[in-house]
């Protein structure tokens, strides 16, 4: 009777041993997903950013070559 005892609880610890390593395998792929979906997420995103960036680049070199002199202090 002790014998079938040792065999089925040797047989329930290699079992969640098999499910450990299941849910690893899911974890990771999970992962995966995740990492799949955030670059093609920043894939799409990306056109609109660097058209954005262009914007402000060329905001800024316009408004810097326009001059404007700007001292600020009193002339004598």
């Amino acid at each position: 009777m002790e014998a079938a005892n040792a065999v089925a609880h040797v047989k329930k610890t290699k079992d969640i041993q098999d499910e450990s390593g299941a849910t690893a395998i899911e974890y990771g792929l999970i992962a995966a997903l995740i990492a799949v979906a955030i670059i093609a997420a920043l894939q799409t995103l990306s056109g609109d950013l660097q058209s954005t960036f262009g914007d402000v680049s060329g905001a800024l070199q316009s408004s810097s070559s326009s001059g404007g002199g700007g001292g600020g202090g009193t002339t004598p």
